[in-house]
């Protein structure tokens, strides 16, 4: 490691005054280091630091992990997430120069999130939560004995395999896929 966390902070601080000039407007971005088997587990997560729990992101982390260890695939430099703060992941194993133009790499996704129409209704003070908050709701109905893991799963295996067959557009979905059937599932008991 050719950095430490002084001058990534003084880079941080020029990235922004240089932003700022250039007429960006971001949200505040919490930087967060971690290693490359780290920046495995939250690539498998989606990036989200709370998830519900799901036997495919362990399958994808363990097919990451081997065919990273085995030089067939590379990792991305760092992970963004639209929220507010945002949310940045830096891998450790970065050089110097490339975690700077990481952070104003993550400057312009965060101002393109808060400034895209697409993203303008997805209330980024809020997803850490929601997130938080839909783990605790699936793991609720795991212990429900009335709905159960094998239920679970197999609504979870459903919407997964329809989730790129569907509009990406939130304003065209009252409610996610994933909602609705699990509010069947609920119907059914």
């Amino acid at each position: 490691m050719d950095w430490d966390f002084k001058t990534l902070e003084e880079w941080d601080e020029k990235i922004r005054h240089l932003a700022t000039d250039s007429g960006l407007d971001w949200y505040p971005i919490t930087y967060e280091v971690c290693d490359y088997y780290s920046m495995i587990g939250h690539m498998s997560y989606h990036g989200m630091p709370t998830h519900y729990g799901h036997w495919s992101y362990g399958k994808t982390f363990e097919r990451t992990h081997t065919m990273y260890n085995m030089g067939a695939s590379g990792l991305p430099y760092e992970l963004i997430i639209n929220s507010n703060p945002a949310i940045a992941y830096l891998m450790r194993e970065n050089p110097a120069y490339l975690q700077v133009l990481i952070m104003a790499h993550c400057v312009g996704h965060s101002d393109f999130f808060k400034n895209n129409r697409m993203f303008k209704d997805t209330r980024p003070e809020s997803i850490v939560a929601r997130f938080r908050n839909a783990k605790k709701r699936f793991q609720d109905y795991v212990e429900d004995h009335t709905i159960g893991i094998d239920e679970v799963e197999e609504t979870i295996d459903a919407a997964h395999a329809i989730q790129f067959q569907t509009h990406r557009a939130r304003t065209l979905l009252p409610q996610s896929i994933l909602q609705y059937h699990i509010s069947l599932l609920c119907l059914e008991k």
